[in-house]
C-alpha cells in the first residue's frame, strides 16, 4: 500500500538504501543507520559477510512502516477515512500478518529465555 504524501513514496521500488531514504527525508546518512541499528528502520544486510561493512537495504514496505509511525494522530484518523474499503482491509491483513509475526517473535523469545 502506498503512501498518503506521494511526495514521501518510491513508486515502483522494492528496496532503498540509506541515500535514498536520507535524501528524500532530508536525514544525513548517519541518521538513517542510527534509525536501523535501534530499530525504528528494518532493513537487510546486504553484504557478503557480517565482518564487513554494512550494506543496509530497506524493504519499501518497511519504509512505508516507518513513515506511517511517524504520522501526527490527527493525520493517522484523516488518512484513515480516506481509504476505500479495499484499501482499508489490505491494510487489515497487513497488520494482522504484523501481529501474528510480533506473537511469533515474542513466543521464541520467552522459550529462549525459559530455555537459558
Amino acid at each position: 500500500m502506498s503512501l498518503p504524501f506521494p511526495s514521501l513514496d518510491f513508486q515502483g521500488r522494492t528496496t532503498l538504501t540509506v541515500n535514498d531514504i536520507a535524501n528524500k527525508l532530508r536525514y544525513t546518512p548517519e541518521h538513517v543507520i542510527g534509525l536501523i541499528e535501534c530499530g525504528e528502520l528494518v532493513s537487510v544486510n546486504g553484504s557478503r559477510s557480517v565482518e564487513t561493512r554494512m550494506s543496509y537495504r530497506v524493504p519499501i514496505e518497511a519504509y512505508r512502516e516507518f513513515i506511517r509511525s511517524r504520522m501526527t494522530a490527527p493525520f493517522k484518523e484523516t488518512c484513515f477515512s480516506k481509504l476505500t474499503l479495499t484499501q482499508l482491509m489490505t491494510l487489515a491483513g497487513e497488520l494482522q500478518a504484523a501481529i501474528a509475526t510480533k506473537r511469533e517473535v515474542e513466543k521464541h523469545q520467552t522459550q529462549l529465555f525459559e530455555d537459558a
